[in-house]
């Protein structure tokens, strides 16, 4: 019986260390969740300098240092599913001067004005950061008609409608 439970015990074990390297990924290194508009996120303008967004947009800044390979992934996920991103590739990588076995990569994410749930970067090593947010104008506003307006619109439309009907009574029209 023991011997059975160290057998499985040892499959169990070696099952494991094949796993975990798959398992492995660089958490962001902020707390989340980060709003668009969280203030110690913003970027500078020299950073959000030739961005261009539509009304409404939001460009994240991510950068993983440190990083032991130049084909690292990024999942970040937001409040809107509709922007879960994964697999996208690096659109900028340099070597760092400090660590010239490492690199640096960036990732730009543009989504709506959300909040950002979660981010992990593939990979074991490095230290994955929200750079800075960059907002694009706000969206526009549709001004809505207050209710007054419409009932008064309504109102007159009727009382219009009435007039004429009597208009062609007295006339013989009808």
């Amino acid at each position: 019986m023991v011997r059975r439970l160290a057998a499985l015990f040892a499959a169990m074990s070696l099952s494991l260390l094949l796993v975990s390297p798959a398992l492995a990924n660089v958490p962001l290194h902020q707390d989340v969740p980060i709003d668009w508009n969280d203030a110690g996120s913003q970027g500078s303008e020299e950073e959000c300098e030739g961005v261009v967004l539509e009304p409404g947009e939001v460009l994240w800044h991510f950068v993983l240092t440190q990083a032991e390979n130049n084909d690292e992934t990024l999942t970040a996920t937001f409040a809107d599913a509709s922007f879960n991103v994964a697999g996208m590739l690096p659109t900028k990588i340099a070597p760092d001067t400090d660590l010239a076995d490492h690199w640096v990569l960036h990732w730009d994410i543009v989504t709506t004005q959300t909040t950002l749930t979660s981010a992990f970067a593939s990979g074991d090593a490095g230290i994955l950061n929200l750079s800075h947010i960059c907002p694009g104008s706000p969206p526009p506003e549709i001004p809505e008609a207050p209710a007054s307006v419409l009932l008064l619109g309504t109102a007159g439309i009727g009382l219009l409608g009435f007039y004429l009907l009597r208009q062609r009574r007295r006339e013989g029209v009808i």
